[in-house]
């Protein structure tokens, strides 16, 4: 609950009464997130699906393309084209068999990820952004998990 005496909500985004509104809320949540994304990709030529394979590629050092494919749900026609983009921005390379991503590549994800902590998570504490972070990834496994049932 939002506390008056201590809290200012934005004026200007959210009516009161929908401060108390879950889903409200985490629709105008995911509303800035995707703003911000389109603002820190769209100059780079990117778009979300080329972020995950950049972050698949983070993880994993490097992968077929088979494995991006079935690791960012994009079928591998698709994924030819988006793994082009990356190569042509020289993000990644590829090789026979496998994408890796490049000094570039994982450049745009630092620079992103300090970004983001700066412009989205700024009005949180360091512990704070690391529980709703952990409290997203529960949920979101959970939703997930809900849906191969």
């Amino acid at each position: 609950m939002i506390n008056p005496k201590t809290e200012k909500s934005p004026e200007f985004a959210v009516p009161p009464a929908f401060l108390e509104q879950f889903g409200l809320l985490l629709e105008k949540g995911v509303q800035r997130l995707n703003e911000f994304q389109k603002e820190t990709l769209r100059p780079l030529g990117l778009t979300g699906k080329h972020l995950e394979i950049l972050l698949a590629l983070e993880k994993k050092g490097f992968a077929s393309q088979k494995e991006i494919s079935g690791s960012v749900h994009v079928d591998p026609t698709t994924l030819i084209g988006l793994v082009g983009d990356l190569e042509k921005s020289g993000m990644v390379e590829s090789r026979p068999g496998k994408v890796t991503l490049t000094l570039t590549g994982k450049g745009i994800l630092s620079q992103r990820a300090r970004k983001t902590k700066i412009e989205i998570l700024s009005g949180l504490i360091p512990q704070e952004q690391k529980t709703l972070v952990q409290l997203i990834r529960k949920l979101v496994i959970s939703q997930f998990a809900a849906q191969t049932k």
